[in-house]
């Protein structure tokens, strides 16, 4: 299994003895709210850590994709709970999901995504606004003050151009 060890490198330190244990295999299969098959959905291990009294997790690089059943293996996984994130094309992203590493299957349900549609008229005049541009963002959590503010992306594939006074955006 994939581990983490704290050791002391300096000059006078002692040998590091690393001791491997068993991995266990983690079973997901990710559906929408009627049990459908998820396929090609992003699956990350989650090894950040905000939450000053939580263990540090097991740090590893571990990005999965679902297969054309939803499902998606990771052979020799830490054992106990880790934290994921789940993100697909038309599906609300999940982060920082706890999931306990046994034999079984865990089944993750993704929401559909929000669209968000309508039209932008100019106040003083009422006639629809013939360009302007939309930011996407996401709520962020902020652990020193326990508040969750917007943040917008300044990425230019979150950016969304529209014409014609009107807009739809999944």
């Amino acid at each position: 299994a994939v581990t983490t060890v704290t050791a002391d490198l300096g000059d006078n330190a002692e040998p590091v003895r690393l001791t491997l244990q068993p991995g266990t295999t983690l079973q997901l299969r990710l559906v929408d709210k009627n049990g459908n098959p998820i396929p090609k959905a992003y699956v990350w291990y989650s090894t950040r850590n905000i939450h000053p009294d939580e263990t540090q997790p097991v740090q590893a690089n571990v990005n999965l994709r679902t297969d054309k059943d939803g499902r998606v293996v990771w052979k020799n996984a830490p054992s106990g709970e880790l934290k994921f994130s789940f993100q697909a094309a038309g599906f609300t992203r999940l982060d920082d999901v706890p999931i306990k590493t046994d034999d079984g299957e865990h089944v993750i349900t993704m929401t559909p995504a929000v669209t968000v549609s309508g039209s932008v008229r100019d106040a003083t005049t009422g006639q629809l606004v013939p360009r302007f541009q939309m930011l996407e963002g996401y709520p962020q959590w902020n652990p020193m003050t326990g508040s969750t503010n917007p943040l917008w992306s300044t990425i230019g594939r979150f950016q969304h151009d529209f014409g014609s006074g009107t807009y739809h955006q999944a």
